[in-house]
């Protein structure tokens, strides 16, 4: 979040990129994906993230509210 804070979005690529890094040598490249897409999904679930996107062209933004 603190990028995002920072540039003011972020897409879905440069969320993989900076998480993926930092999780455990012993997941699968699937399984980092997967934990990537769930850790968003947990953000998004309690309003702190929102898509100003689309599906395709993520761009992941901090909701007003939070």
């Amino acid at each position: 979040m603190a990028f995002i804070q920072k540039y003011g979005a972020a897409s879905q690529k440069e969320l993989d990129g900076l998480i993926i890094e930092k999780l455990s040598r012993a997941l699968t490249d699937k399984q980092k994906i997967n934990k990537v897409g769930n850790l968003i999904s947990a953000l998004r679930i309690e309003g702190k993230v929102k898509n100003n996107g689309s599906d395709k062209k993520s761009s992941w933004v901090l909701s007003k509210i939070f």
